[in-house]
């Protein structure tokens, strides 16, 4: 696999990521900050260009209150299945909903939707600089009750795991389970860190990219676009 899509962090360095997936259209996700933010714990959170656009306000709050935020494609698509165009505007679309909701330039690592990739989609990220961020898949994507959450996740906290859940409808059982494993977090001696803070850790420093729109003149009472 290429070095591009990062699975965990540090196992030397006691701590993990615990990342969400997708943003929910139809309720607060609020549910899911609270269950960090009780336990002292931040987020990584990677949404689409389409929840960017409807909840800039929140974007912003989220950011205010610890928690970090980049992207997961545009429209949420099989990014397997596109051509090189549309990958690229996918992923600048997603870009520009980010950076106009925030007001900041985009983190280069993202998430694909239902980890849905081919090598040649890697490749093409390369031309951007961009990391694929993976870990310890959850299975929270098919809605089980917080207790059996926890049970199936308890066995994949440790030094330097990356915890994929969701932040939908269909997780609606997350953030009690949340709650829980931020606790069985502490127990075992682990901090909860961004994803950055992860990558930090194992030398591996993410940049950003920004859009800028740019006005010359060109004749009289025209403009020019870059």
């Amino acid at each position: 696999m290429s070095n591009l899509v990062i699975t965990r962090g540090n196992s030397a360095v006691s701590h993990c990521a615990f990342t969400f997936d997708d943003g929910p259209m139809r309720i607060p996700v609020d549910a899911w900050l609270d269950a960090l933010e009780q336990g002292g714990a931040y987020g990584t959170f990677f949404l689409t260009g389409e929840w960017f656009d409807r909840f800039p306000a929140k974007a912003r709050e989220m950011i205010a209150r610890g928690h970090e935020l980049t992207t997961h494609t545009y429209h949420h698509r099989r990014m397997a299945d596109v051509t090189k165009a549309v990958f690229f505007e996918e992923l600048k679309l997603a870009e520009l909903a980010y950076q106009e909701a925030t007001g900041r330039p985009v983190p280069t690592f993202m998430r694909f939707p239902y980890a849905s990739y081919r090598e040649e989609n890697l490749e093409w990220l390369r031309e951007w600089s961009y990391l694929v961020i993976e870990g310890e898949d959850t299975v929270d994507w098919s809605g089980p009750p917080s207790g059996q959450l926890v049970e199936r996740v308890m066995p994949k906290l440790d030094h330097g795991s990356i915890l994929m859940f969701h932040a939908n409808e269909i997780a609606k059982e997350t953030p009690q389970a949340v709650k829980s494993l931020v606790h069985h977090t502490h127990a075992k001696g682990l901090d909860m860190v961004t994803v950055s803070e992860l990558l930090h850790a194992d030398g591996i420093r993410a940049g950003e990219r920004s859009w800028q729109v740019r006005f010359k003149p060109t004749l009289q009472n025209s403009f020019h676009s870059e």
